[in-house]
């Protein structure tokens, strides 16, 4: 019988969000800041494993392994949705106070 186990660490990779977003003759452009300015959430897991090893028969060797994956069940982001402004209030509908960057709207 064999335990395992590794604890997966990721810093978060470099991103490039935009900044703006204009439509100019019915196209959809958008504004970004410098490449790789931003970085994606930090992100862990742990993952542990038992294997249990039967007697070998007649050259034949068996093996039944039970694993967990993300123990802990920690939510990790693998990637995000970026909403505008305007999304967001309309969202919101004014129907609680909203703060932007420190501005109630």
């Amino acid at each position: 019988m064999g335990f395992s186990g590794v604890f997966v660490y990721n810093t978060g990779d470099a991103v490039t969000f935009p900044t703006g977003k204009y439509n100019l003759q019915g196209q959809t452009l958008y504004q970004y800041a410098s490449r790789n300015s931003n970085r994606m959430p930090e992100n862990h897991r742990l993952d542990i494993s038992v294997t249990y090893d039967k007697k070998k028969k007649k050259r034949i060797q068996e093996s039944w392994n039970f694993s967990l994956y993300n123990v802990y069940g920690r939510e990790n982001a693998y990637a995000l949705v970026l909403k505008t402004i305007q999304t967001i209030l309309q969202e919101h509908k004014l129907l609680e106070p909203l703060f932007l960057n420190g501005f109630q709207v």
